[in-house]
């Protein structure tokens, strides 16, 4: 089944920071939680006028929180356009 975004709806997976960063360090249980602020977008709506699918963004945790889905394994946070802070180029 496809998805198809609405408005200026953005879909990212988040990139688990405590995976990628800390290798070779331990890290306190609540990390997981805490790090994950950035993510690939993975679909865009018609009305997003700054980003693009495969950029890497990095988007407000805080708002973009609970606003989510599952498909799989994989966690996918849907959040507006205005959410996302930065994009690394």
């Amino acid at each position: 089944m496809k998805t198809k975004l609405l408005r200026d709806l953005v879909c990212i997976e988040p990139i688990n920071e405590a995976e990628l960063e800390t290798k070779g360090f331990i890290l306190p249980s609540y990390a997981s939680n805490v790090l994950p602020f950035r993510g690939i977008i993975k679909g865009v709506g018609p009305k997003v006028r700054e980003v693009k699918v495969g950029q890497t963004a990095i988007f407000d945790r805080y708002r973009a929180d609970n606003r989510g889905d599952k498909m799989g394994n994989k966690k996918l946070l849907y959040m507006p356009e205005e959410y996302i802070l930065a994009i690394y180029e």
